[in-house]
């Protein structure tokens, strides 16, 4: 399911509206929980069906499924785990770590987030404020580590929170797709609720100008009453909210 998954109220209101209309439409359904029709009809598949759908069950499964399935890389006692730990705490950095492993063509090689990830989850046995030169207890958010390269324009991290737990329609999501060798680009745009995308196909590239034009086509195709915000890449991680209207 795309967005937030359903919460026990929500899934107890649609078995309460089974009851009541068991062949009430996924529109209407939807509509009643203020939900996609699509997320509805989907919940309602896996879980045993217009007769025999249970909220409580439905709940139980959904946290089960949630929990991760199995071990981190680095949690799994074996020589990697003990190598990464030996050269942590000599004070060499992940990103040493993973350029060696590489190097020596490794059978298995985890990435360096893996193991800052490892760090300060606490898994290693190693504080982060121990073995890592920044000397952080506590890791920045990736808007911290990556700040607004724009500052004229607001950070993604100050949209409202309907944007943010998608509890609101007319929200857009931009992304930018090269083609090959630099000669062609793809603007998407994407509704943060019903993840709805459509694309722009520029075929001058990904210039300045091309972008550009590229957004004012994407935005001239939304109607005005089904767009309230954009937001889009910035690059590194950083991205930028542009409210509409």
């Amino acid at each position: 399911m795309s967005g937030t998954p359903l919460s026990l109220s929500e899934r107890e209101e649609v078995a309460l509206a089974l009851t009541e209309d068991p062949g009430m439409s996924w529109a209407r359904l939807a509509r009643r929980v203020e939900r996609h029709p699509t997320t509805v009809a989907r919940e309602v598949s896996r879980r045993g069906g217009r007769s025999k759908y249970r909220p409580a069950t439905a709940e139980r499964a959904a946290v089960r499924a949630r929990r991760r399935p199995r071990l981190r890389l680095l949690e799994v006692p074996g020589l990697l785990r003990e190598r990464v730990i030996a050269e942590l705490r000599q004070g060499r950095s992940p990103e040493a770590i993973w350029a060696d492993l590489r190097a020596e063509e490794a059978p298995v090689v985890p990435c360096v987030e893996t193991i800052y990830q490892a760090v300060y989850v606490g898994v290693l046995g190693v504080k982060p404020t121990e073995c890592l030169r920044t000397r952080r207890p506590r890791r920045r958010c990736r808007q911290a580590r990556y700040p607004n390269r724009r500052a004229g324009l607001p950070n993604i991290s100050r949209r409202p929170v309907e944007v943010e737990n998608r509890s609101e329609f007319g929200h857009w999501e931009n992304d930018q797709i090269i083609g090959a060798r630099n000669g062609s680009s793809l603007l998407t745009f994407t509704e943060r609720v019903t993840r709805w995308a459509m694309g722009i196909t520029m075929p001058e590239g990904y210039a300045a100008e091309a972008t550009l034009a590229g957004l004012i086509e994407g935005l001239g195709r939304v109607p005005s009453h089904m767009l309230k915000s954009v937001t889009f890449d910035q690059g590194r991680l950083s991205r930028n909210l542009c409210e509409v209207g």
